[in-house]
């Protein structure tokens, strides 16, 4: 698509590719409280017997299989004396009952992957089913996976060379790892590369190992699981092949909010403490375990409960109850705009100046910077530059000074990047620089094009 300005056709070297959901991912942690419930059916009268057979199951499974020993007895203790005290004896409602003691076990641990529920058939996390069940449930979710195109939402590539990709689940790589791959090697040659990770809340640890293998040019050790029930520790490693062009070389910034979570948070986690990324946003919503699902056959009630821990290589720890704290903290809806500007910042500075690469990146950081936080420019100097320049207008309503080229209606809005120099809101590749005489009367105003080529324009008597 070509756009005029004054004549002059200049050629947008951007493209996106947008993927669409059709599915949304439940975050983990966050699981509905209704799954496999029968809502034909009254739940048990609860009393306080049932209540203490409740807890009793809990803290057993706690002492079992929780990642932290010294913790899981801590919750015990405050959830026992809060029944002792009768701060339990007014609930009548089992899933009220469920609710509150994940939320007091929380508040001890602050493990958001903890949640206890009440649930008359098993949920999908604990049904046990035959071969057969097992088959189709899989079938299922791949088929779930393949219809959200494994939560790859975004890919684009940036003005300046530098790529974008968003996804919002990490799927299992034995069915997502082609369409990962694929939109890596699409963005293969970008010389930076943000990835998103602000609404993904988790998922599985091949695809982290997968993706991450991209990023470096030999095989790293990415973390250490530490399975209390088993006494054992596992190990993870990215891969020393990966089918096609490697990101070795590539600027790597993650975007981050508090909604970015568990498998979200390890990825962020290991690039940071690696010193292969820089990481822009919100700190992380803290989920550092993995979960099992353990349910009460008798009971009904179902508990998710942390049974593996990660120790990262570089800090001995993790990221559990504190999340990943950003280099650069921001709100959410901030981190792309800043990611972007620092991308190009940096690529900016370590081009060498010959050719005209770094002209052009200089400019196109100069457009974003703008866009970002353009200068102050006072009314009555704005005022100044309304006017006809041969077919272009410029104008001056409600504060804002606008650009109407020729062939169009609608005003374009230019932000200052100093007193006399503005860019056009929308098009980075035009800006409109004018011209004044001793006196401060504004004679003309130039075309100023990327290339380094510039129109001057009269203004109309």
């Amino acid at each position: 698509m070509d756009q005029i300005f004054w004549g002059r056709p200049q050629r947008l070297f951007r493209y996106s590719v947008t993927l669409f959901l059709v599915f949304s991912f439940v975050v983990p942690g966050v699981l509905s409280l209704q799954a496999g419930q029968s809502t034909g059916t009254q739940p048990p009268v609860l009393d306080k017997a049932l209540k203490l057979k409740i807890i009793d199951w809990i803290c057993l499974k706690l002492d079992e299989i929780y990642v932290f020993p010294d913790v899981a007895k801590k919750m015990e203790v405050f959830i026992r004396n809060r029944f002792s005290q009768g701060e339990y004896a007014k609930i009548t409602d089992i899933r009220q009952f469920s609710r509150t003691l994940s939320k007091d076990m929380v508040s001890v641990s602050n493990d958001r992957h903890i949640a206890v529920r009440y649930s008359l058939n098993p949920s999908l996390r604990a049904q046990r089913l035959d071969e057969e069940e097992e088959k189709k449930r899989l079938e299922l979710r791949i088929l779930n996976w393949k219809l959200d195109n494994f939560q790859f939402k975004k890919i684009e590539h940036l003005e300046g060379n530098i790529g974008y990709l968003r996804f919002d689940q990490f799927a299992d790589a034995r069915w997502g790892g082609d369409t990962a791959v694929a939109a890596l090697q699409l963005l293969g040659y970008c010389d930076a590369l943000i990835i998103d990770l602000r609404y993904n809340g988790g998922g599985n640890s091949n695809m982290i190992q997968l993706i991450l293998s991209y990023f470096f040019d030999e095989q790293k050790h990415i973390n250490s699981f530490f399975i209390p029930r088993e006494n054992k520790t596992e190990q993870s490693y990215t891969s020393s092949y990966v089918r096609g062009r490697r990101l070795d070389k590539v600027d790597l910034y993650i975007l981050t909010s508090q909604r970015t979570f568990s498998a979200a948070e390890e990825f962020t986690y290991d690039l940071k403490h690696m010193e292969r990324a820089t990481v822009i946003g919100e700190t992380t919503g803290g989920g550092g375990h993995t979960v099992a699902t353990e349910r009460n056959d008798e009971l009904k009630i179902e508990f998710n409960v942390p049974d593996t821990r990660a120790i990262n290589p570089v800090t001995k720890t993790n990221w559990e109850g504190k999340g990943v704290v950003p280099h650069i903290l921001c709100p959410m809806e901030e981190a792309f705009d800043r990611a972007y500007s620092l991308a190009l910042k940096n690529l900016y500075e370590k081009t060498e100046s010959k050719g005209n690469k770094k002209q052009w990146l200089k400019w196109v950081w100069e457009y974003q910077q703008t866009m970002i936080d353009p200068r102050d420019v006072h009314p009555d100097i704005l005022r100044s530059y309304a006017g006809s320049f041969g077919p272009a207008r410029i104008v001056f309503e409600e504060g804002v000074l606008s650009v109407i080229q020729p062939g169009r209606k609608n005003k374009e809005p230019l932000l200052a990047i100093d007193e006399i120099t503005f860019i056009i809101q929308g098009d980075s590749n035009i800006r409109i620089q004018f011209e004044k005489d001793t006196a401060g009367n504004v004679m003309a105003a130039y075309g100023l094009f990327s290339d380094g080529t510039k129109q001057r324009i009269p203004k109309n008597k």
